[in-house]
């Protein structure tokens, strides 16, 4: 009887994990899907570089802008070196890859570029960052984006 009691306990324990760990992916995987792709933030920051854009587009870009800018910096404290991007389903929809051949790495570029809220030519973007992996997918490194001219 204790045997069985004990096996009950057991079992329960464990389908309560992995409810705990579906429920914690599928939260990760809503909360990727709800950042915006590079593509998307670059078009609202360009809506402060030049054109003439209405003051409700951008009011509405920088709105987007501002909640995007909070998603990228949780997301970057998510982002840990040693474990693979596809472990953060849908990472790699936000941003092309670049492969460099010298280092032999990937890389992709996260946040918000300057001329938003940041219009210096050169210096470091705290706005923004890379996520380096290596051909496995391994994240190796995190970095500030810097700008030189």
């Amino acid at each position: 009887m204790k045997h069985a009691f004990l096996a009950f306990l057991i079992s329960v324990t464990a389908s309560f994990g992995g409810d705990f760990e579906h429920a914690a992916f599928k939260q990760l995987r809503d909360f990727i899907h709800s950042l915006p792709a590079r593509e998307n933030v670059i078009a609202d920051v360009a809506l402060f570089q030049g054109g003439i854009p209405t003051q409700e587009q951008k009011r509405d870009a920088e709105d987007r802008l501002k909640k995007a800018k909070d998603g990228f910096e949780h997301l970057k404290t998510l982002l840990r070196v040693g474990t693979s991007i596809f472990d953060y389903p849908g990472l790699l929809a936000l941003a092309r890859p670049r492969h460099a051949v010298a280092d032999n790495n990937y890389s992709m570029t996260l946040g918000i570029p300057p001329g938003w809220n940041w219009n210096h030519e050169q210096g470091t973007n705290e706005n923004e960052y890379e996520v380096i992996f290596d051909n496995r997918g391994i994240i190796t490194e995190l970095r500030p984006v810097i700008y030189k001219h």
